[in-house]
């Protein structure tokens, strides 16, 4: 799947992917369930300038690495559980939201 763009706002996030195949309701679940499991591990996210543009920010968390899109916690202990959404945006696009789960 190519990510074709992200929004990132207080209340989710939003990216778009173009792929020919579907996101099945088993793979969505079995993303989350991964994407949970990274996140209970309290791993430390660092922002820096990049080393080719002092205006653009990395974003780096267990030797993941990508250009920053605004604000970001310092530990993924910070964000809890999440929910994922899919909608089917046309043939051959895929966008999946990611909600927060309110805890109790």
């Amino acid at each position: 799947m190519e990510r074709l763009g992200t929004n990132v706002d207080n209340k989710k996030d939003r990216s778009d992917y173009g792929s020919q195949e579907k996101l099945n309701p088993e793979k969505l679940v079995e993303v989350e369930k991964l994407c949970n499991d990274f996140i209970s591990k309290s791993k430390e996210i660092r922002t820096y300038p990049s080393t080719s543009n002092e205006n653009i920010r990395v974003w780096e968390c267990d030797n993941i690495k990508m250009f920053c899109g605004g604000t970001h916690v310092k530990n993924t202990s910070e964000i809890g559980k999440i929910r994922l959404k899919r909608e089917n945006k046309g043939a051959g696009k895929e966008r999946v939201e990611t909600y927060l789960v309110e805890s109790n």
